[in-house]
């Protein structure tokens, strides 16, 4: 990977298996460079400009990530700035401070190998600083908490993901604590003694090799973790046989040209799916596959971070293996030159603190980057067009945010501003109340739109203040006219809740909303508040249920009550 000025190669580094390259910047930093990537001697096209920002001042300090234990030889950190110098210390149990090294941070989380094992009474802290006297650069951070370190206990339990599958040629352990051993126990079924088949330092990537010969259905897998003479043990693990068929998964639509993200459905808990694309506008065998991407899954869906982005015009595939069966190819996706990117929205409320925000409007897979007062302070993907992206560190006091997306060369303006606050409403999802709602006046005087966006008028609530067309585009328009937004994820902010919206075509539109338990319930124009569907079931989607004469379902909306206004005609009951 290298970045240029004009065609000075300034930085470049190795890219490694996370998609990441941490580089050293040779020369002070212009106010744009541009990157491009080798890969067995084809370079890529150069892509758009590297925005170049002065950082917040003071950089905000690092968080330790607890517990720390004794015997532990890595220290794990958030909240860093890419391209911060992160400094970690330690203080002894006789009160005397070192400093453990110096490392830079190529992302906002990290592992620092500390070079030594932690010992009892120990305490850590952390600050990150960027310092170069020859830019005249002196930004310092603030020091992180003193975090104590402790002894291992039941917080060092490893956990062997399921499914696991006869002929796997590795097992996906979680929790392995770097600087500790995990040794795999295994038994030819649930009545034989158990032996131990193998060790290996823990580490943090989860994948464990098996040892030949492969595993067997029946089979009963554990692993021990112990760490400074303390031993926990996960559960235990049956392996399935073969299944019986694997179909081939199917990738989600839409994919656009430079997306980051792809995901794929109807995948086989266990499996590992692979991802793979044709050269622009080709199909094999005219063009052959490469690979892009893979990841184990441990649902019926997996969101898989591709490397390189998606080439515009190409073509995608999938493929899922189970074991050592592996499935047919998924249908072709094309991904599709975009080039209308309007500026996603923050939505509200962004507290102070808060370490994530929620963001609507988004294209699928684009790379989006949140600002504070002009500085970048996150960045990442979505899959939908709606969802939350965690922030490098928490919001500070003062904070005005701004987002943008962007697609191959092309990035968006800048999305309205939103300002931090405290104390701001956050209702979420509402407990069936209809006490509330099935009391004159209130029953007679406001509806279905009133009910949903749990906002009483006593107006009969219209969307828009009233539609002249009844079908799920117009009146979907007129919702969001007064400050809904369209949820495509099934979730929305934690402050929000989700409502959804049904047409009887050309006649009359109806809306449900979502509680706190998960179920829906709705209110019929002047009748009263329910939570049953026209069959008298609960209501466990919309979208499937009794729903009468509304045939038409148009799809599910986000409320936040303090940002949306609503009104109507009057009264009519």
């Amino acid at each position: 990977m290298a970045i240029t000025q004009s065609h000075l190669v300034v930085a470049e580094g190795e890219i490694g298996r996370d998609g990441l390259a941490c580089m050293t910047v040779k020369v002070k930093p212009p106010p744009a460079m541009q990157s491009s990537a080798t890969t067995c001697g084809s370079t890529s096209p150069r892509l758009g400009a590297v925005g170049v920002y002065t950082p917040l001042e003071p950089l905000p300090p690092p968080v330790i990530i607890e517990p720390v234990f004794e015997c532990q030889s890595t220290v794990g950190l958030s909240g860093l700035l890419p391209g911060a110098s992160v400094e970690i210390f330690v203080t002894d149990a006789g009160g005397v401070t070192a400093s453990l090294g110096t490392f830079c941070a190529c992302t906002s989380r990290v592992d620092a190998n500390v070079g030594r094992h932690m010992k009892p009474g120990d305490r850590i802290k952390a600050t990150q600083s960027m310092i170069n006297d020859r830019w005249q650069c002196g930004l310092r951070g603030k020091e992180s908490p003193d975090v104590a370190v402790v002894p291992p206990d039941s917080h060092i339990k490893p956990k062997i993901e399921e499914k696991v599958y006869e002929g796997d040629p590795v097992l996906h352990v979680t929790n392995q604590i770097e600087g500790g051993t995990i040794t795999l126990l295994s038994r030819a079924s649930l009545s034989d003694p158990e032996e131990e088949i193998g060790s290996r330092p823990s580490s943090r990537f989860p994948e464990v090799p098996l040892p030949k010969p492969r595993i067997h259905a029946g089979q009963v897998l554990r692993i021990k973790q112990e760490l400074c003479g303390v031993e926990e043990f996960s559960d235990a693990v049956v392996v399935q046989g073969p299944p019986p068929k694997v179909d081939p998964p199917k990738v989600r639509k839409p994919l656009f040209g430079c997306g980051q993200i792809v995901v794929v459905d109807d995948v086989l808990p266990g499996a590992t799916v692979y991802i793979r694309q044709t050269l622009p506008y080709l199909l094999p065998p005219l063009s052959p596959e490469y690979p892009i991407g893979q990841k184990w899954s441990t649902g019926t869906s997996v969101q898989i971070e591709v490397f390189p982005a998606l080439n515009p015009g190409a073509n995608v595939t999938a493929y899922q293996k189970v074991g050592s069966i592996l499935s047919d190819r998924a249908p072709w996706v094309p991904a599709t030159p975009r080039t209308d990117l309007l500026p996603p929205t923050i939505e509200g409320p962004v507290k102070v603190g808060d370490t994530s925000v929620w963001l609507s409007g988004v294209v699928p897979g684009a790379h989006l980057r949140v600002f504070n007062r002009g500085t970048p302070v996150g960045s990442g993907s979505l899959p939908g067009e709606d969802g939350g992206l965690g922030l490098w560190w928490a919001v500070p006091d003062g904070a005005i945010l701004t987002a943008t997306q962007a697609l191959c060369q092309g990035e968006s303006r800048p999305s309205p501003p939103r300002p931090a606050v405290r104390g701001a409403p956050c209702e979420g999802p509402l407990a069936f109340n209809p006490g509330k709602w099935n009391v004159a006046p209130h029953q007679g005087c406001n509806n279905c739109y009133n009910y949903a966006c749990d906002i009483q008028t006593d107006n009969f609530a219209q969307p828009g203040g009233g539609v002249s067309e009844v079908n799920c585009n117009d009146v979907g328009k007129a919702a969001i006219s007064d400050g809904l937004h369209v949820c495509t994820t099934g979730h929305c902010h934690p402050c929000h809740h989700r409502v959804a919206l049904v047409i009887n075509p050309g006649i009359d539109y109806h809306w449900y909303r979502q509680g706190a338990d998960g179920l829906w319930t709705h209110k019929r124009g002047c009748q009263a508040a329910k939570d049953v569907d026209e069959s008298n079931n609960p209501i466990t989607d919309p979208s499937t249920a009794d729903r009468g004469p509304y045939s038409n379902f148009c799809g599910y909306f986000c409320v936040y009550k303090p940002e949306v206004s609503i009104s109507g005609p009057g009264c009519n009951c």
